[in-house]
């Protein structure tokens, strides 16, 4: 049997720190591979560490607030950063520009405390918005779909295909009455 299961206080950990990177971070995040890492700072900037050299390999400053979190597509292609500047934006680290360009940016009504990829499309949605109740919430994709979900079940109450529509949903509007 699993030796972790049978007794998980007899693991070996190292006892000392074997490596560092000469940073500072308010947090970090592994990409999927384990190969880099991703680190957002509390001026608004954010960096790709890559860990086999201890070498910073992207800078991406977009943010004029704290960046809240970080997080990695499947393929470890794109970034998202989400900020107190009522700011998400997608990096592509595979982009030749240094500093890396936005891909996109998405504009919340208030600070963003959290985003992340969806776990097996990494690309498709493009804008998120909350009706005016804040029961619902209404996000544009790259197919031009709107997606409506239920905020208290998280669950999708419905799906639209915008006629004319033949690309990507870059933005959501909603009149005073709520529609």
């Amino acid at each position: 049997m699993n030796e972790s299961l049978i007794n998980p206080f007899n693991l070996t950990h190292p006892t000392a720190v074997q490596a560092s990177l000469f940073a500072s971070a308010a947090f970090a995040r592994y990409d999927p591979s384990g190969r880099y890492l991703g680190v957002g700072r509390s001026n608004g900037a954010a960096a790709v560490w890559d860990l086999e050299t201890r070498a910073r390999i992207r800078s991406l400053e977009g943010h004029v607030k704290a960046v809240t979190s970080l997080d990695w597509s499947s393929n470890s292609r794109w970034i998202i950063t989400s900020s107190k500047d009522w700011n998400v934006i997608k990096w592509d680290l595979a982009s030749q520009c240094d500093p890396i360009q936005r891909m996109a940016t998405i504009r919340f009504d208030g600070p963003v405390v959290s985003a992340s990829f969806h776990p097996r499309n990494s690309s498709n949605m493009t804008v998120a918005r909350f009706d005016p109740s804040g029961k619902l919430i209404f996000i544009g994709t790259s197919s031009g779909y709107v997606l409506v979900f239920n905020t208290r079940t998280k669950v999708m109450v419905a799906r639209h295909k915008i006629s004319g529509a033949v690309g990507t949903i870059k933005g959501l509007a909603f009149a005073k009455s709520g529609r």
